[in-house]
């Protein structure tokens, strides 16, 4: 999450597609940053294989998931502000916010990886369309939108 870094310490963006577009765009920049034998790297699929490395590595994992816990921690006041500035729902919980953060960003680093067309503006905008419409409160029944949950694993399981 070196990308990231500056962004999140940085001015705060004025809304979440902002936010999402420079941190995209940020680690688009860093992942072909590259110097020496490296100049011709793209960062992106080496960083998938770094995921599944920390799967079986304690020490990398632990390193890894602080740095996102880290990250996470970082877009709480972001995700807190914009409530105060109504651009956000209050009710939403700034952490799961934080969360769903950094599962875009991590998913567009698998996206392109594995397809090879992620496209930063692309992301930012849909991001803005879907930020403009209230969450439904219920399903087309009248009966309340179900809870979403992730299955239970031994990394889940710990937190």
């Amino acid at each position: 999450m070196t990308a990231a870094a500056p962004i999140l310490a940085g001015p705060k963006p004025a809304q979440p597609p902002q936010l999402l577009q420079e941190l995209l765009a940020a680690w688009v920049d860093y992942s072909c940053s590259g110097v020496g034998a490296a100049a011709d790297l793209d960062r992106m699929p080496v960083t998938l294989h770094g995921w599944s490395y920390a799967q079986t590595d304690p020490e990398t994992r632990a390193t890894l998931q602080a740095s996102l816990h880290g990250f996470r921690e970082h877009c709480v006041p972001l995700v807190r502000q914009w409530q105060t500035d109504g651009l956000i729902a209050a009710g939403v919980e700034p952490e799961a916010a934080a969360q769903l953060i950094l599962s875009i960003c991590l998913g567009f680093v698998a996206d392109g990886s594995l397809t090879g067309d992620a496209e930063v503006q692309a992301h930012a905008d849909a991001l803005a369309a879907l930020t403009t419409a209230r969450p439904a409160e219920t399903d087309a029944s009248g009966s309340e939108t179900p809870q979403v949950r992730v299955r239970e694993t031994s990394h889940s399981a710990s937190r």
